[in-house]
């Protein structure tokens, strides 16, 4: 599963679709969230999308580890492929600096526990950490007071 930060994710919807700094947060909690929790009974690799642009080899290696898998990544062909389809221009944004949605407390605590999944993608503390998350949101969705 590959991650970006949320601030990158923002502003490329915020770029390309138009929506505002709050709708494109909740639509990257959203993701990323269901991505993280409809996957836990599968093999997983997390993996940072720039590392992946940076070296598809090293990370597609890592990934192979973590799913019990063998791609044919050195093969000459394969090879050739993957690298006539990644260029720099698929990461249009670049965010050093959060915007202040991507500050938020809910956004930050959700990247930082994705993060943590990276080489153990079934890592009990971020996976009860992102369950205690999506207990708070629904239950503010639902005009509940909100469990700590």
């Amino acid at each position: 599963l590959p991650l970006r930060p949320p601030a990158e994710i923002i502003a490329s919807l915020a770029y390309r679709n138009g929506l505002g700094p709050d709708v494109a947060g909740l639509l990257w909690l959203s993701h990323v969230m269901a991505a993280e929790h409809d996957s836990r009974a599968d093999a997983r690799s997390f993996f940072l999308w720039q590392d992946f642009l940076k070296d598809w080899r090293g990370t597609l290696l890592a990934a192979e580890g973590d799913l019990g898998v063998a791609c044919d990544a050195e093969g000459e062909r394969a090879a050739r492929t993957v690298e006539g389809f990644l260029a720099p221009d698929l990461q249009r944004h670049h965010q050093t600096a959060l915007s202040d949605i991507a500050q938020d407390a809910t956004i930050t605590s959700v990247w930082s526990d994705m993060q943590t999944l990276i080489g153990a993608s079934h890592k009990p503390s971020a996976m009860e950490s992102l369950d205690r998350t999506a207990i708070r949101i629904s239950a503010s969705l639902a005009g509940e007071k909100t469990p700590d």
